[in-house]
């Protein structure tokens, strides 16, 4: 089994890790949604290339229609994010046309991280090559002074031998996959995200890297949060008030977020908002 290369973007204090699809800011997780990351990522990799709008949203939007406005919303985070200002500027505005990431941006792969790893101890060949080893013996072997009738005998010999050989070494990969995955399901452990009682219900994410929660402070007034699981780190993305969440979930693309909340004596309505915190907009 072959682990992949790391592979990285640098860009001044930032690394972009593209196996983990996570931001890191000299060595520590930076918080990003799923979407923003995907923008961040598309922008990089053309670095001193003009990305036009719809190329990135359907780029990152292939699975859903949105407006620009969204799009917009998402790169206005990412400069706040990368902190940006009058003298730093990483993503500039192409006017009418869409982005452009100007930062200079080092690619690196790091090439320790692929170990080649057998579990059986038995050297094997790829298809492709044993077949083509395997057709160029029995030409060998059949060809000039061997008569059809035994080609084609040893032939049968050879091919039995081979799904013989297959057979076995499934049987001990696939034991050895077994007992890895039970060694690691008895490793999982529990970990506790919220650090009190305060929290009422919530949503993960569908990458699972993100939590939204509703948290009531000591006046019982609720709020909104949005919390990294790997880092643990969380910006409020909607401020205490007098009213009661009953629901929250993600949209499929995790760029928004629906949920049911009455406010102090007054009806049950249904809200929406990206992700990163906004604007909330009332539907129902």
């Amino acid at each position: 089994m072959s682990s992949p290369a790391k592979h990285f973007y640098e860009f001044g204090p930032f690394r972009l890790d593209t196996a983990e699809r996570i931001l890191l800011r000299d060595g520590h997780s930076v918080s990003l949604t799923p979407k923003a990351y995907e923008v961040l990522l598309a922008l990089v990799r053309r670095a001193g290339h003009i990305v036009e709008k719809e190329e990135l949203m359907k780029e990152v939007w292939s699975d859903a229609f949105v407006e620009e406005g969204n799009l917009t919303h998402h790169v206005f985070t990412l400069r706040k994010i990368l902190g940006e200002g009058h003298d730093l500027e990483y993503i500039e505005t192409i006017p009418r046309r869409g982005y452009r990431f100007v930062s200079p941006v080092r690619e690196v792969r790091d090439e320790s991280m692929e170990l080649a790893e057998n579990q059986t101890g038995l050297v094997t060949l790829s298809a492709d090559k044993a077949t083509a080893s395997t057709a160029a013996r029995i030409e060998n072997l059949t060809g000039g002074t061997m008569g059809y009738k035994k080609g084609a005998v040893l032939i049968t010999m050879l091919l039995a031998f081979i799904l013989a050989a297959l057979s076995v070494y499934k049987y001990f990969n696939r034991g050895g996959s077994e007992s890895h995955s039970t060694a690691n399901s008895q490793k999982m452990e529990l970990r506790k995200l919220t650090s009190d009682s305060r929290a009422t219900i919530a949503a993960i994410s569908p990458d699972g890297k993100y939590v939204v929660h509703s948290q009531q402070d000591d006046a019982g007034r609720q709020s909104l949060w949005l919390k990294q699981v790997a880092t643990l780190s969380e910006v409020q993305i909607v401020p205490p008030n007098e009213v009661t969440y009953f629901g929250i979930n993600f949209t499929p693309d995790g760029s928004y977020l629906y949920y049911v909340m009455r406010e102090k004596n007054a009806s049950t309505a249904v809200y929406q908002m990206p992700a990163v915190g906004g604007t909330p907009r009332k539907i129902v």
